[in-house]
């Protein structure tokens, strides 16, 4: 569980195994705790870039059959960094506050 404040403003932010839930003093926010990328390929997009997604956006990806699914959370340790800081950062940018966390 992490809480931090912003400009009179407390966040909460509990990233579990399951489900990450976020609270603020005007908003309540729970997605679930999945990270997905996939490869675009070219006939998708002429770049062929990478598409990464968290939450309820990575459920949905998971049809393609390339889409790597992590959990960011496991056993309530952080299992994969990049994975856990793109949820946190969801999770804070769903909350509505300003800039970035790092």
């Amino acid at each position: 569980m992490m809480a931090c404040e912003t400009n009179n403003n407390i966040i909460a932010i509990d990233a579990g195994t399951g489900f990450v839930k976020c609270v603020s003093s005007h908003l309540r926010v729970s997605f679930p705790s999945i990270y997905a990328s996939r490869r675009l390929t070219r006939w998708e997009d002429p770049k062929e870039g990478t598409v990464e997604a968290v939450g309820y956006e990575a459920k949905k990806m998971s049809i393609y059959p390339d889409t790597v699914l992590v959990r960011a959370v496991l056993e309530g340790k952080i299992a994969e960094e990049k994975a856990f800081v793109a949820i946190i950062r969801e999770a804070v940018r769903d909350l509505g506050c300003k800039g970035d966390i790092g």
